[in-house]
C-alpha cells in the first residue's frame, strides 16, 4: 500500500474486526509489478461469526482507469 493509505486501512481493518457482519469500503493505492501505482476499490466484510466463512473477507478492483478518466 502506498505510506498515504497505510493508516487509513489498517484503521478501518481494526474497526472492522470489532464489528461482526460489518463492512468497509476504501479507495487505496497498492503498488504495481513494474513499480507504478493503481487504485483500488477495497470491499472488506467481516464474516468470521459465520461457520461457513470464519474470515475477513476482502475484495478488490483495480479502478485506477476511472479514477484518471474522472480527474
Amino acid at each position: 500500500l502506498h505510506a498515504d493509505d497505510a493508516a487509513v486501512t489498517r484503521a478501518a481493518l481494526a474497526e472492522l474486526l470489532r464489528e461482526p457482519g460489518g463492512q468497509r469500503e476504501l479507495r487505496v493505492r497498492a503498488r504495481q509489478a513494474g513499480g507504478g501505482w493503481r487504485t483500488l476499490h477495497v470491499i472488506a466484510e467481516n464474516l468470521a461469526g459465520d461457520p461457513a466463512v470464519g474470515a475477513v473477507v476482502v475484495n478488490a478492483r483495480d479502478v485506477t482507469h476511472q479514477v484518471a478518466i474522472e480527474a
